[in-house]
């Protein structure tokens, strides 16, 4: 795979993602005929049909899918790439998307608005949204960080890191809680003091 020429693959997406040859064409300002020659070229290269051709347009056979899949990739590497070698000019400029669970906004304000003056030139946004989405965003490469309680396990995630975080429970003083827990907190007083 690494033989095939960037040109070829990136007519074959236009053409997958468009639905047709010609609307690739329009959008890569080329001939249909450049467009429709690079694919035939990509599938003699592969040895096998990426493309289902109907009067309606243009659809992936399944060795069509794990090409654009291949690519999805590499030009989601390529992002990465990109991004850490702006991080090596000093956060001068480029993108930051963030999903967070709506738990965490509140004690995110200051940090994001100080991070946004240090770095003016970063466009930082923030989507706020539950768990599993904040999760999807992450994997399918929409957000470049993702902040979470308790997430579920996915091997395409990374956790960079993670806290423990007590639970808080607020209730009525005459609540049977309160006064369990108001005894064991007076218990370790003693304790406290009696050492």
């Amino acid at each position: 795979m690494s033989l095939v020429q960037d040109r070829r693959i990136s007519h074959f997406h236009e053409a997958a993602r468009l639905g047709s040859v010609r609307a690739a064409a329009d959008f890569l300002n080329v001939a249909p005929s450049a467009v429709s020659r690079q694919i035939t070229q990509l599938e003699h290269e592969l040895g096998m049909p990426l493309l289902e051709r109907h009067r309606r347009g243009v659809k992936p056979t399944e060795a069509g899918e794990r090409v654009l899949e291949y690519y999805r990739q590499r030009l989601a590497q390529q992002e990465v790439l990109l991004e850490s070698l702006q991080s090596l000019k000093g956060l001068q400029s480029g993108s930051l998307v963030l999903a967070i669970g709506e738990g965490f906004i509140a004690g995110l304000a200051g940090p994001l608005s100080r991070f946004s003056a240090r770095y003016p030139g970063i466009e930082l946004k923030v989507n706020l949204c539950g768990t599993n989405e904040v999760i999807r965003q992450v994997v399918e490469d929409e957000a470049h960080l993702g902040l979470v309680f308790h997430p579920t396990r996915d091997p395409k995630i990374r956790t960079h890191v993670s806290r423990p975080q007590p639970v808080c429970a607020v209730v009525n003083p005459q609540h049977a809680l309160a006064q369990q827990f108001g005894a064991q907190e007076g218990s370790r007083r003693a304790a406290g003091e009696a050492a």
